[in-house]
Parts: C-alpha cells; sequence; structure tokens
C-alpha cells in the first residue's frame, strides 16, 4: 500500500507541476519545452511523405501533453491561414487517450472562480478552442477520440468536460469523444489499472484495428472490442 501511496503522490505531483501558469517558474519552462518537443514530433512524422494517417496513442499525463499541443497546433495554423500553412493536421484520424487525469485537470485547474470576464476570456484563449482543426473543421468532426478509463483506476475518468467555443463562448459544442471502461485488473490495484492498459488484450486490438481500417475513415464501434461506459448522470461524481 505505501507503494500505491507513493505512486499516486508522484502522479498527482506530476499533474500539479504541469498545470503551472506562472511564466517565471522554472517548471513553467520545462512545460513549454515539453510542447514544444512533442509539437516537433508530431510535424516531424505529419511531414513525411510517407505518412498516410497518423493515430495517436497517449496515456496519463501525456494524453494532457497530447491535448495541448494539438490544440496549439491548430491555433497555429489558423494564424498562418493567409500565410504557408502546416497541412499535416489533416493526417490525424484517431486519438486514444488511456487512463486520463483531463476531466480532473479541467475541474481542479481549469475551473476559474471569481475574477472577471477579460482575464477569464484570456485564459480559455491561451488553453486553445477545441472546435478548430485537428478537432473539428468547418463544424464537422475531423478525428475519432477514444478515451479509455478503468474504474479502479483513480487517474483515469470518463471524459466530458473538454469543450469547443463558439460565436465567442455564447454556444459550446463538446469535442465528440467516446468513452469505454475496461478491467485492466482483478484485484483492485491502483496502480496496475493505471499502468496496464496496453496489457489489455481489448485495448490492444481496439488500436489496432484502426492501423488496419483502410483510410481510417470506416472504423467504427462495431470494430472496437472495448464495452462503453454509462452515460453520466448529471447528479453523479467522478471521483
Amino acid at each position: 500500500m505505501i507503494g500505491a501511496s507513493r505512486f499516486l503522490a508522484n502522479t498527482f505531483a506530476d499533474v500539479f507541476i504541469w498545470n503551472s501558469n506562472q511564466d517565471r517558474d522554472q517548471e513553467f519552462q520545462r512545460r513549454r519545452e515539453i510542447l514544444d518537443n512533442t509539437r516537433g514530433l508530431f510535424e516531424h512524422v505529419m511531414a513525411d511523405d510517407k505518412c498516410e494517417r497518423l493515430v495517436v496513442v497517449a496515456h496519463s499525463l501525456g494524453t494532457a501533453i497530447t491535448l495541448e499541443t494539438l490544440s496549439l497546433m491548430g491555433r497555429r495554423k489558423v494564424a498562418r491561414a493567409q500565410g504557408e500553412a502546416f497541412g499535416g493536421l489533416d493526417k490525424l484520424s484517431h486519438l486514444f487517450t488511456l487512463g486520463s487525469p483531463i476531466d480532473k485537470i479541467f475541474y481542479f485547474f481549469h475551473t476559474c472562480e471569481g475574477g472577471n470576464y477579460r482575464a477569464g476570456r484570456l485564459v480559455d484563449d491561451l488553453r486553445g478552442d477545441l472546435s478548430q482543426e485537428p478537432f473539428f473543421k468547418d463544424e464537422v468532426a475531423q478525428l475519432r477520440w477514444v478515451n479509455i478509463w478503468d474504474r479502479v483506476d483513480i487517474v483515469s475518468d470518463p471524459l466530458f468536460t473538454p469543450l469547443g467555443n463558439l460565436v465567442d463562448g455564447a454556444r459550446l459544442r463538446s469535442a465528440q469523444i467516446e468513452n469505454y471502461a475496461v478491467e485492466n485488473t482483478t484485484d483492485l490495484d491502483p496502480v496496475e489499472s493505471h499502468i496496464r492498459y496496453l496489457s489489455n488484450l481489448d485495448v490492444v486490438r481496439s488500436v489496432a484495428s484502426t492501423s488496419s481500417s483502410a483510410g481510417g475513415v470506416s472504423w467504427s464501434r462495431e470494430d472496437c472490442s472495448l464495452p462503453a461506459a454509462p452515460v453520466r448522470s448529471e447528479s453523479e461524481t467522478l471521483w
């Protein structure tokens, strides 16, 4: 149990450090380096002529890093709309998030109480808008986002909170996320349940099915080996 306590302490410490928004902090500079390196990796792969499409599989805090990186790439593409734009985002067909703390991050770090409207809008703009590429284009979903979680994994949740803003925030459209619940262990071990997603054959088969689907467009719920997660009621809490 000491091992589990240390694991959870280290994991949530990483989450806390990642969400530092003080630009003078050393950890904030490391955060920017991670985002730059991740964006550079994605752009390098997407720019390869041999890459016809891209399936991204992210785990744990890596799901938040991936989400922010893709949002950043979408904003950069919009900013370059009048000039030479990087077009590789069109190759992204699927995003798998495993054991993701994204909903917890939104709840504990992105929920702003008090303050003023302008400050809140500035923070929202910096975080990015999921109603733009690579998530949506001309209000049409551009990729399949599959979130896989385990009820014993305290880090993970079904994802409901990532939202895209439309028309100055007056309308909200949720990024289209498919949530699937799995059982990575049989002994209620929170550590093993978090680290064993890619040891779960249902998860591996579902990811592999996207790699074998021609063009990545034909993959559907029927191709997925995972049971669907129950829809959360408004009164239900996730943690």
